[in-house]
């Protein structure tokens, strides 16, 4: 017999209910955006210009109620960062983040005006067939830009991130709310598998080895062409290396393998195909440019996945999780010096290092790094290249796989990677409620 506690039946129905409400549209889908994440609906607001730097800027939301509120609560309009981030995004030309927390969340409102120093930025054009207004209110925010001369002086030169000046997609804003995606079976490999040798050092893995291996192809002229690496994280996610996708292409026009070993093997056993619904994109990555701070992408699967011996998902892992001198393992179909693709995939064993380590190898580094990545690689001329893009560097954990790097870059030699240098990685750890919510929002 199943025993269910009173509180968490109370808390199931009333997420059932706020999931069913309906949701309002959004004048100004470029503006401002409902967003769910998992427990509460949230508004974001993004502004892209206008700010005044070096005093203060006013931020007016109005929305309407259908009925009248019987709270003393009427909402809140806060930074999405700190003062701080928030400067130092105005000074790198990144859009500035709003949250809009609701008064109640049985009914949402819809977004009469915002105003930027009393500048409209968004406007309802016409009111909604049937939508009685009950309630009027009024949110404001005052952000303040002032600073120092020589914090200002700081804050311009930062070199940690290299971001595009505004937002490739409005993919989901990281929120509080963590959702948990880890299942049972997740970083499990079937025991089959695990007698089988697994020979490091970049030789050949068993089929099965890696549940969680995922193999991006294109599709034009005719043909499949192996692209990337990617990672099952749950029966309808892949996680990848946001380089990967060509911005003159559609999602159409990729098709992703799970259960695959060998890619020449079209029949493969236990190997199924899936089309792309969606790819999200962090908001700081624009297609198209290089941009190894976020290089990082959530391949949504038109259809779901069953978990089989050949095909699991690996885990997330915790936000702090140290990893800095653990031993982790890539596995992908690496590319030859002549670019052809190995058909079979290939596992080596490499050391995650420090960022001192990193930066001090090769002053090179300090121009590719952020404080969203870190390095890994033995320098002994083995290492993931072209077509590892988007494998997943994994530590064992109570034995359990997680996933926690993706491959983003190298530097070059004149074959293509100087494996004698450290391989940069994404630090999956600085994504992970971005990546809980895209899940979340689409399973």
């Amino acid at each position: 017999m199943f025993c269910v506690s009173i509180t968490g039946a109370i808390l199931l129905i009333s997420i059932k209910l706020v999931l069913m409400q309906p949701v309002p549209i959004s004048p100004c889908p470029e503006t401002f955006i409902y967003q769910f994440n998992g427990i509460d609906w949230y508004g974001v607001i993004d502004i892209t210009d206008g700010i005044v730097f070096g005093g203060s800027n006013l931020l007016t939301v109005n929305f309407a109620y259908p009925i009248v509120l019987e709270t003393s609560f009427l909402g809140s309009l806060e930074l999405l960062k700190s003062r701080e981030e928030t400067i130092q995004d105005i000074l790198k030309n990144d859009p500035i983040k709003y949250l809009v927390k609701f008064p109640i969340q049985t009914t949402l409102p819809k977004i009469v005006s915002i105003d930027l120093n009393n500048q409209i930025i968004c406007k309802a054009d016409q009111e909604i067939q049937g939508f009685r207004t009950q309630t009027n209110i009024k949110l404001q925010h005052t952000l303040y830009t002032q600073l120092a001369a020589q914090k200002l002086a700081a804050a311009a030169l930062d070199p940690v991130t290299n971001k595009p000046p505004f937002d490739q997609t409005r993919a989901p804003i990281e929120l509080p709310k963590k959702t948990d995606l880890n299942r049972d079976e997740c970083g499990q490999i079937d025991p089959r598998f695990i007698a089988k040798p697994l020979i490091v050092g970049g030789k050949t893995i068993s089929k099965g080895s890696w549940p969680w291996l995922a193999g991006i192809f294109t599709h034009y002229a005719d043909a499949l062409h192996f692209q990337c690496c990617g990672n099952l994280v749950s029966a309808k996610a892949v996680l990848t290396s946001a380089h990967c996708f060509d911005s003159h292409l559609s999602a159409d026009d990729y098709i992703i393998f799970l259960g695959r070993h060998d890619i020449s093997e079209w029949n493969e056993r236990g190997s199924v195909a899936r089309s792309i619904d969606d790819v999200f994109f962090p908001a700081s990555y624009k297609l198209g440019q290089a941009n190894l701070d976020s290089d990082i992408a959530v391949i949504i699967l038109k259809n779901t996945v069953r978990f089989t011996e050949f095909i699991k998902p690996v885990c997330l892992p915790e936000e702090t999780q140290p990893i800095i001198g653990e031993e982790a393992a890539v596995v992908g179909w690496e590319r030859d010096h002549a670019r052809n693709a190995i058909t079979v995939p290939k596992r080596l064993e490499v050391n995650i290092v420090s960022d001192i380590t990193c930066l001090s190898s090769n002053p090179l580094f300090r121009l590719l790094t952020s404080n969203r990545t870190f390095c890994a690689g033995n320098r002994n001329g083995k290492g993931p290249c072209t077509g590892d893009s988007g494998s997943g560097l994994m530590v064992r954990v109570k034995e359990r796989w997680k996933i926690v790097g993706l491959v983003s870059a190298a530097l070059a030699d004149p074959n293509m990677c100087d494996l004698n240098e450290y391989i940069i990685y994404t630090d999956v750890r600085k994504f992970l409620n971005w990546i809980s919510v895209v899940v979340f929002m689409n399973q």
